[in-house]
Parts: C-alpha cells; structure tokens; sequence
C-alpha cells in the first residue's frame, strides 16, 4: 500500500512539474490568443512567447505547410489538374472555397491552383492539389508530416492539406513558425504569400476569377497605427481552432514572423499589431522600458469621450468608453497610460485626459528602466493619448527618417482625425518634432503585461520549484524505503 502511495506522489509530481510550464510559459504581452509567438525571420531569435509549444488546430494556416510540399513536388506549376468529386464534395458545405467554387471535372494549372488556395482560402483547391500531388489526401499527408519535421516541427501532426477540423491535427505557434521561416526560402513561394491580388483565368466550366487575399493586415484593408511592414501572411478559422493568423513584416532591416492561435474575431488582427509593436520595441530597443507605478486615487476624464482599453496599447481591443466629468479609481501608471477600476474589472485610459480632484493634470511621472542608444520609433507619433481623446490634437504621423519638424494642414488632421470613429474635428494645423514624436512614443505606445499576470507567472513558478522539491523527496523516500526491504 505505501509503495502504491508513494508510487502516484511521484506520478503526480512528475505531471506537474511537466504539464504546468507549457501552459504557463509566457514572454510578452497578454493577448487575447491563447498562443502565440514572434521570431526573428533571419537569426531565428525567439523574441516573444506564450504557450508557443502548447499544440492547437491551426485551421486554414495549414494551408501554408501544404504549399510549400507542392511547390517542391511539382516540377512544373503551368501542369494542368482536375478536380475530382471528393476534392470539390469531400468538404464541409460551409468551406471557404473559389467563387464560384470548382465543378467536378474543372481544369486548371497548378499555379492558378496554388493562388486560388492561398489567396482565396480555397479549400476544394487544397484538396485538389493534395490528390495530384500524391495521388491521395491520405498520402499528402505522409508528405507534409515529414515536411514539418523536416523544418523542425516537432509538436505536430497533420491529416489534411486545409486544415478543416480532425482531432488528429494539430501544430504549435513554434512549429508554424518554424515551417513558415523554412518555407520563405522558396522564391516562389515567398512570392505566392506575399500576393495580394490575382486573375484565374476562365476555365473549361468558369469564367475568370478575382481573388482577393483574405490577410487583411497584407491586403490594405487595415492599416490602423500605421502598422507598415506587413509583406506576407495567411489567415485561418474554424470553430475549434479559433482564429489563426502566420504575419511576416520587415521594418529596421528586421524580419519577424509573428503566429497568433486560438484567437477570436475581435482580436486576432489586434493581437498580432499588439506583438509585432511590442517585438519591434523589444528588438531594436527603440525606448526606454517603463515602469509600473501603483496608484491609489481618484481621477476625473476631462474629454468629452475617452477610451477604455483591454490592455495599454493603441493597438488593444476597445471595452467601453468614459464621458467627461466621470470619476474613476486609478490603480497604477504605466508610461502614457493610467490603469483603472471599472465595475471591477481592470483597464487602459490615456493618462493625459484625466486631472485630480483639483482639476490639475493627474501625476503621470514615471520611471524608466535603463535608457538604450537605438533610434526611437516615429510611426504613429501620437499614439495612445491623441488617438484615444475625442477633444485632443490630431495625430501627426512622422516617418523614421525625420528629423526636422513635421507640419499636417488643417484638411490633413481633420481627415486623420475622421479615420477615428470617436475623434473629433480638429482646425489647427499640427506641428510635432521628431523629437516630440519619439518622446510621445516612448511615453504613450508600449504594451505591457498586467501586474497581476507577473504575480501570476511568481505563483506558477514558485509552484513549478515546489513539485520539483516533491519529487525528489518522494523519490529519497522511496529510495530508503527501498533499502529497508531488502
């Protein structure tokens, strides 16, 4: 019985000591995706993280892996394909597909094929590439597993070329990255990736058709905060896997491949803004890093409209808003941002809209870690203060390279200020220096984990140390046992 006993202690100690790091192991900001990573496309530097090893459907992003085996299967992409019954009916009904989508017995090259899948998530023309390439999806599959483990995906397991949903298949945001990282070493299929638009001309049963890439941090339908940089990517969804989203931007002469996994429609393009900020300030050191300071007061919003954000970044989801004259609990600071207490649950306001009971400026000093020597970043100058008050200066966007003062016209703030569905119509004409801008930068735009998420990470690992003591202690104990009985 005490052999037994002792026996499930060290099972249970082993577990924990096992199972808990993968899902606690977090180097960023808190997002809404459940896993993510952000790596350097060139070093291979792991610059953010969370659960990056913690497996998870990846939905439509497959279809990233499935290119890349086609394109070094096929020797020649202008080949001519057919598609067959189960490559157009073997899908589910409500599968993203070409529109319209393929009839049996279509033709089309494989190139045109490839484009469709792509940029159109096309899921019949996953399929129909997986069976002539192979000759099955099953055997397809053999190919991409031995891809992705080739590319050093070793978390992985892939039954399909699309990526609709099977239990058995399943990736990790490291892995994605990964194979994502390897598969940008084909010319043609960097460019694939990095397609916006393309024509599939008319075939034996349909007209030419326009497809349209779906990424739409790729295809220019957001460019929220001036979010530059963005040069190839892939979307994915389904109900179990969440939203999905492979993101590759260039700006400094760095390269970063950012994963979001088990996201949701509200936030996976903000979360992907949110880590590829937050990773481009981490890599090129392009500001000081701030720190917390707790608060204990009551502060006043002297705009007309202020927002409340999820966490401290321009680029976070909006939960509410607050009107002028409202009276709020703030519990700490952070750069431009004061956390505050709404209805009990924590959020972000621009510190520069809020004055004491005095009316005075509510105090925003802060401290700074150690400053670094790095050019500061420019973009989006005002960031979170200006873009988050409905009364304040519009923003004045400065590129990297200036220096001397930036000027925006009247017409230019209005119609900057017309982008943002709570800002107001601004008249004067805004000036902001580089210098102003990299300071505004440096205060207000950086996105930082909660306080009570690093608590969070203190308790796990002080958890994670404690089961470790466990088992060794069970195992002396089971040791000496041991050597009673003989």
């Amino acid at each position: 019985m005490k052999k037994k006993l002792l026996s499930a202690l060290a099972v249970l100690a082993c577990l924990f000591v096992l199972v808990l790091p993968a899902y606690a192991e977090q180097d960023g900001p808190d997002v809404k995706a459940e896993g993510y990573i952000a790596m350097n496309m060139d070093t291979g530097e792991i610059v953010l993280s969370r659960n990056m090893d913690v497996q998870q459907y990846p939905a439509s992003i497959t279809k990233i892996l499935t290119a890349l085996v086609v394109l070094e299967n096929v020797d020649d992409l202008d080949d001519t394909l057919t598609f067959s019954e189960n490559a157009v009916n073997g899908i589910s009904a409500d599968s993203s597909t070409l529109s319209p989508k393929a009839s049996v017995g279509e033709t089309m090259t494989v190139r045109d094929a490839l484009y469709g899948m792509v940029l159109c998530s096309a899921n019949e023309c996953a399929a129909a590439l997986a069976e002539y390439t192979a000759g099955s999806i099953e055997q397809f599959a053999v190919l991409m597993n031995a891809r992705a483990e080739q590319a050093g995906a070793v978390n992985s397991h892939f039954v399909n070329p699309h990526g609709l949903h099977d239990d058995n298949h399943y990736t990790t945001p490291h892995d994605m990255a990964m194979i994502f990282m390897d598969a940008m070493k084909n010319a043609e299929f960097a460019k694939l990736f990095s397609t916006v638009h393309y024509t599939i001309p008319a075939t034996n049963q349909n007209p030419a058709r326009e497809c349209t890439n779906t990424d739409q941090l790729l295809n220019g339908t957001i460019t929220n905060g001036g979010q530059t940089g963005v040069f190839a990517g892939k979307t994915g969804h389904t109900p179990q896997a969440g939203r999905t989203l492979v993101t590759a931007c260039e700006r400094y002469n760095v390269r970063l491949v950012v994963v979001v996994m088990k996201s949701d429609n509200a936030c996976f393009y903000t979360d992907t803004e949110t880590l590829l900020e937050y990773a481009y300030g981490k890599v090129t050191g392009a500001y000081p890093e701030p720190v917390q300071q707790e608060r204990d007061d009551y502060v006043t919003i002297s705009t007309s409209s202020l927002r409340m954000r999820q966490y401290a970044s321009v680029y976070s989801a909006v939960v509410g808003s607050l009107q002028k004259g409202d009276r709020v609990h703030r519990t700490g600071t952070y750069a431009g941002w004061s956390q505050i207490e709404d209805s009990g649950e924590i959020c972000y306001v621009a510190s520069q809209y809020l004055v004491d009971d005095s009316g005075q400026p509510a105090e925003t000093a802060y401290e700074t870690a150690e400053a670094t020597t790095a050019e500061p970043r420019s973009e989006d100058a005002a960031a979170a203060g200006q873009e988050d008050g409905s009364e304040a200066e519009t923003e004045a966007a400065v590129q990297p390279s200036d220096s001397a003062a930036v000027q925006m016209s009247s017409a230019a703030a209005v119609q900057s200020a017309a982008a943002d569905a709570d800002a107001a119509q601004t008249a004067a004409a805004v000036t902001v220096t580089a210098a102003d801008a990299a300071g505004q930068r440096d205060t207000e735009n950086i996105t930082w984990e909660l306080t009570r998420e690093n608590l969070r990470q203190i308790i796990i690992l002080l958890g994670a140390a404690a089961a470790v003591l466990c088992g060794l202690l069970v195992t002396a104990v089971m040791i000496r046992h041991g050597r009673n009985e003989a």
